[in-house]
């Protein structure tokens, strides 16, 4: 709990720009619209930056693309505006970081990428949870101490009335949906953590709703703490030497630990908020967007 209050404090108070300097080969983000996830992951962060700016008006965001001063612009507009200004940066010679789900369809992804790969220029989709945490459990399933995998779970879910009925999130016509937001957490971190070989079809899918857990409630209303009211957050990983657990896969840079279990030996905890090299991340950073991201070839590969 210590541990997690010392995070969030250090997120939510970044150092000031006369105890920051910036880093002459950084990139300079360009952020659409003002979405929820932008004041946390760039907003804040950037009091730590003396020369950001805004555009407004009608044209606003074409006049960010077209601002040559701009290296990279962030697209967290609703899924189904992500094509469309993605192609626009893309054309006009712009890196994206793309907020998930990258597009509403195959073909629309397609194009994206392809583009990408002619002008030379980087598509990154946003799912931030992958820097650095998640990685280190790669690493360590790609070092074989565990053996070989067998078996990958992921859950999350979270409480009734964390987002409303009505949320954006939901809303089909603009490319909403439980799989298009929330969902994609679990089917990326399973594909990642499966990779190189990765899943090639679905053979089931089952949902588990929130309140089901109100029965578990009435059984333990004695316990102080009810795990089955709890969120679920984590992704597990079991192999023929042991297994691999990361708790709060979904938000590591809040608070996470992984728990890496050999047959036979005694269990660890880890823990990741920086690159093993240390050269990328700060403790206030919540994602590489505002982690000193260092500028990359224009020959880039998506």
């Amino acid at each position: 709990m210590l541990a997690f209050i010392s995070r969030v404090q250090k997120i939510a108070n970044p150092p000031s720009s006369a105890v920051q300097p910036k880093e002459k080969t950084a990139l300079k983000f360009g952020c659409l619209d003002a979405a929820n996830i932008v004041p946390g992951a760039l907003v804040i962060p950037a009091k730590s930056h003396p020369d950001a700016k805004a555009y407004g008006g009608a044209i606003g965001y074409q006049d960010m693309i077209n601002d040559p001063e701009v290296d990279v612009i962030y697209n967290p507009l609703p899924n189904g505006l992500h094509f469309e200004w993605t192609m626009k940066a893309l054309k006009g010679g712009k890196h994206v970081l793309l907020e998930k789900p990258a597009a509403n369809t195959e073909d629309e992804a397609r194009q994206i990428f392809t583009l990408a790969e002619k002008k030379g220029l980087v598509v990154l989709e946003a799912s931030y949870y992958r820097f650095p945490s998640i990685q280190r459990v790669k690493a360590i399933l790609d070092s074989k101490e565990l053996g070989p995998t067998k078996t990958i779970t992921a859950a999350l879910s979270a409480p009734e009335g964390t987002s409303k009925p009505d949320d954006i999130r939901w809303k089909y016509e603009l490319g909403g949906g439980s799989m298009m937001d929330p969902g994609s957490y679990t089917v990326n971190v399973l594909n990642y953590l499966a990779s190189p070989n990765k899943p090639k079809s679905v053979l089931t899918a089952s949902a588990e709703p929130y309140s089901s857990a109100t029965e578990h409630k009435q059984i333990d209303k004695n316990y102080f703490w009810n795990d089955s009211s709890f969120p679920k957050l984590k992704a597990t990983v079991r192999c023929e030497g042991g297994s691999i657990e990361i708790f709060n896969f979904l938000m590591p840079h809040y608070y996470h630990y992984i728990t890496v279990s050999p047959k036979g030996k005694r269990s660890r905890t880890e823990k990741a908020y920086k690159f093993g090299d240390g050269s990328k991340g700060e403790d206030w950073c919540i994602s590489l967007s505002t982690g000193g991201i260092t500028r990359s070839p224009r020959n880039s590969t998506t």
